[in-house]
């Protein structure tokens, strides 16, 4: 096993001034976007992470002045601080949300683009932060951690921090299991670092596995080591909260079962089930019975946490990591048809007025989708919506990501998102 993690970075809780003295900037992007239950509008607004403390008080000044690098003209709006102070209000509850790290102990800063593990095909530049067409280094995490840890200051009432699968790097082989366990411990400890007074809720992802879609078989213990890595996280006892996420004896029940659990947010007044949607994909069905009960039961077991959210007037977000439709780019349906309609029945039919939202993953670009239980109704009755993560690798050569998300308690409701990117280019150059 290959040991490329320097663990004594996971305590530091930045390495900004370093990085400052070397003249390296680090671009990140606030993007607004309000969301409706039928429309969700992407607004972008500009907002760099600088050594200087001073910075925040001439952002918009700052700003206006480099609005080709970290402003989105077509917004039209150059002063995004009004919409955040707005946003981040004392009556909301906020949550870090990120997805797809891809966190790679074979990653190697000066290797090609070719997932950066060959040195001898070397690169013309040292890429420490992470390179496009490769997956995480552990420098690329901590900075992201940093970053949320620095904007947590904003957010009188955070929440949670939640990671909507793969964890993991691609191409790690099946005998590699000690590998993801590695893996799955660095980033929960690295959270827990920074954010030790919330809980922690992630989900499992395709490459979260040993081998690629392969799940655990009858008498595997991979969903017992899991969550001897993540319990204490998840159940957070220590944390200084008003409300219990979940019992310890609920949690084991379920995750041991098939990977998945339920837990309060928002101050108890909104349920988040973080649900194991590689039971339902076609890259990963089995015809044994062991499979085939896991996926039907998961189902059934939705049911009834939506049927007690409605008995006891919560509204319940859904997260995991493949979601339900197409695969754009392959071209390929993404789950088997069946648990498709009874998931879509689920959410835009019996308990539509329960669902405030869906959070998946796995593509690594930022979209939406919009369900409709009825193609003839266009209203917003009988619907729902799934966000869409981007991803914080940069594998599929996109910028690493991470959002800020706002409940409002009151509402039960998404209220809005912030997103934020780091700049590879101004990072590595």
């Amino acid at each position: 096993m290959a040991d490329n993690f320097d663990y004594n970075v996971l305590e530091k809780t930045s390495g900004r001034n370093g990085r400052c003295s070397r003249s390296t900037i680090l671009v990140f992007v606030l993007s607004v976007t309000v969301i409706a239950l039928v429309v969700v509008i992407a607004v972008t607004y500009g907002k760099d992470l600088q050594c200087d403390d001073k910075y925040h008080k001439n952002h918009a000044h700052n700003r206006s002045k480099n609005s080709s690098k970290i402003h989105n003209s077509t917004t039209g709006n150059k002063n995004s601080s009004t919409i955040h102070n707005s946003t981040a209000s004392s009556n909301s509850m906020s949550f870090f949300l990120f997805s797809d790290v891809h966190l790679d102990p074979y990653y190697k800063a000066m290797a090609g683009n070719d997932f950066c593990r060959n040195e001898s095909k070397p690169s013309t530049y040292n890429a420490s932060y992470g390179r496009t067409g490769c997956d995480s280094p552990l420098r690329l995490l901590l900075e992201g951690l940093d970053a949320m840890k620095e904007h947590a200051h904003n957010l009188p009432n955070l929440d949670f921090v939640m990671l909507s699968g793969d964890t993991c790097a691609h191409r790690i082989k099946t005998d590699r299991k000690n590998v993801v366990l590695e893996i799955m411990n660095t980033t929960s400890k690295a959270v827990k670092l920074r954010f030790p007074d919330i809980p922690y809720f992630p989900s499992i992802g395709n490459n979260d596995i040993p081998g690629h879609y392969v799940m655990p078989a009858e008498n595997d213990t991979w969903y017992s080591d899991l969550l001897n890595i993540w319990q204490d996280a998840i159940l957070c006892k220590h944390c200084n909260m008003s409300y219990q996420t979940t019992t310890e004896a609920e949690l084991r029940k379920t995750f041991l079962y098939g990977g998945y659990y339920s837990v309060s947010i928002a101050g108890g007044n909104m349920t988040l089930l973080v649900l194991n949607s590689m039971y339902w994909t076609s890259s990963t069905w089995r015809p044994d019975d062991y499979f085939q009960e896991r996926a039907e039961k998961q189902i059934k077991w939705i049911e009834e946490q939506l049927q007690l959210a409605k008995s006891t007037n919560k509204k319940v977000i859904l997260t995991s990591h493949i979601p339900p439709g197409i695969d754009a780019y392959a071209g390929k349906i993404l789950w088997l048809s069946n648990f498709t309609d009874l998931y879509m029945d689920l959410v835009t039919n019996k308990f539509s007025e329960v669902v405030a939202g869906q959070i998946y993953a796995h593509f690594h670009k930022d979209s939406f989708r919009f369900l409709q239980a009825n193609k003839k109704d266009l209203s917003y009755k009988n619907s729902s919506y799934i966000l869409l993560m981007p991803s914080l690798s940069p594998v599929y050569r996109n910028n690493p990501n991470f959002r800020v998300v706002h409940l409002d308690p009151g509402l039960r409701a998404i209220k809005d998102y912030e997103q934020w990117y780091m700049n590879l280019v101004m990072a590595t150059g």
